[in-house]
């Protein structure tokens, strides 16, 4: 198979961020020789960028683009899209 790009715009979603990645993580692989997945935070308030660089250090797989204020769910796709290298 080919390579998978997985895009996950988040805002405000530090209760759920880690188990979502984690999930996606362990999920993947038996479909997909080669993927990365993709959080856009979105402007978050809380701790969602600062997780998913924890998360980072652990999986280079796991990649964040950082949208410098919330532009909203579709902008944040778009903006994960653009970063995606996935043949899907």
């Amino acid at each position: 198979m080919g390579s998978f790009s997985l895009v996950l715009p988040a805002h405000n979603e530090a209760e759920n961020i880690d188990p979502v990645v984690r999930h996606a993580l362990a999920v993947l692989p038996a479909y997909f020789d080669t993927f990365e997945v993709i959080v856009v935070n979105d402007g978050s308030r809380d701790r969602t960028r600062e997780i998913v660089r924890r998360l980072h250090q652990q999986e280079p797989r796991l990649k964040l683009v950082a949208l410098s204020r919330n532009f909203g769910h579709q902008a944040a796709l778009n903006a994960g899209l653009a970063h995606a290298r996935g043949d899907a």
